[in-house]
């Protein structure tokens, strides 16, 4: 698994890529988020939206991640602070 964030500074808006590189399998994993980065602190939480699905989860620094390569191969998540 990849994942990489984009953050336009002046707006604060933020995008959360993450995606599977197997082909053929379900790929289990946990994100450990560099949250100043991000503009957050360490303990904060905050909202993401899958642009794909539209399901919407409450994140931190640490989150597990389920992507299946005939289902959904990846995430585009908005962040959204809380």
């Amino acid at each position: 698994m990849m994942c990489w964030s984009k953050v336009d500074r002046e707006s604060g808006d933020t995008i959360l890529v993450i995606c599977s590189l197997d082909p053929l399998n379900v790929q289990w994993g946990n994100t450990a988020l560099d949250m100043p980065e991000l503009g957050l602190d360490w303990n904060d939480r905050f909202r993401v939206v899958d642009r794909v699905t539209g399901a919407e989860y409450d994140w931190g620094q640490f989150n597990p991640v389920k992507l299946d390569p005939h289902e959904q191969p990846a995430h585009l998540f908005t962040l959204h602070k809380y």
